[in-house]
């Protein structure tokens, strides 16, 4: 698939348990998520953080959402808050608030206007690093948002007693062939009832508000008082004058 190209309708399952590795229930509920935001919401898949994603745990969903709605961690555009629960929020960004690619956001757009939402380490050629939601943003930090969320409420089809054996068996470290197969088969069910349900069978749709993040910045990269390695400047610690990353403050600042 094209890096650049931002149609989502070419992505199947298959493509995204390639990206992720296997096949599981997690991930098919990751990509029926994205789909419903990007048929009824996004309508393409982000090329340049103009759409944020905020997911609530850091599941096998959230694989598939990167790879379906172009929201990733790299770009700063995919926010992980981490509470446990299988809520997913997804916003656009009004243009004015879209870095141009390549540029630098440092401060954001005064014009900012409202976005609308759904909730459901290297270096650049300057020697910077990208990252950081927390300095500049002008008002494109502080518009509510306003759309939809989507909670995942779809409940796993019944257990057999053989079924709930061989799970116990499994997760007690038994990884027999016959223990295997029934994982498997378990497994692919699931995957198949998820794939297979309709929307309102899996998701719980609400209106909320929720507060824009500001684009990705560019920061600074100092070099650590102590490792000599390069750290954001937004993520360095000063003791007595000498400046430290996060792991080296404690003992960097005796």
């Amino acid at each position: 698939m094209d890096l650049e190209d931002s149609d989502y309708k070419d992505l199947d399952f298959k493509k995204v348990a390639a990206f992720h590795g296997h096949a599981c229930p997690g991930l098919a509920l990751g990509y029926r998520l994205s789909l419903v935001a990007l048929r009824d919401y996004l309508v393409k898949r982000d090329v340049d953080e103009e759409a944020v994603a905020i997911v609530e745990n850091d599941s096998c969903a959230v694989d598939a959402v990167q790879f379906m709605t172009g929201c990733t961690f790299g770009k700063g555009n995919l926010i992980f808050k981490d509470y446990g629960k299988q809520v997913y929020t997804f916003i656009k960004r009004p243009p004015q608030c879209v870095t141009p690619k390549g540029e630098n956001a440092q401060g954001g757009n005064p014009q900012c206007g409202s976005p609308q939402g759904v909730r459901a380490g290297g270096e650049n050629e300057s020697g910077n690093q990208q990252g950081g939601h927390e300095d500049g943003g002008g008002e494109c930090r502080e518009q509510l948002a306003e759309g939809f969320r989507l909670s995942v409420k779809w409940q796993s089809p019944p257990e057999t007693i053989e079924e709930s054996r061989m799970w116990e068996r499994y997760s007690g470290g038994d990884r027999s062939e016959s223990v295997l197969r029934a994982v498997h088969d378990r497994k692919s069910r699931k995957i198949a009832s998820i794939l297979d349900a309709d929307d309102d069978e899996l998701f719980d749709v609400t209106h909320v508000e929720v507060r824009l993040p500001e684009p990705a910045r560019i920061h600074k990269s100092l070099i650590c008082g102590k490792c000599g390695e390069r750290v954001m400047e937004t993520r360095t610690v000063v003791n007595k004058g000498h400046i430290y990353c996060i792991p080296c403050s404690g003992v960097g600042g005796q």
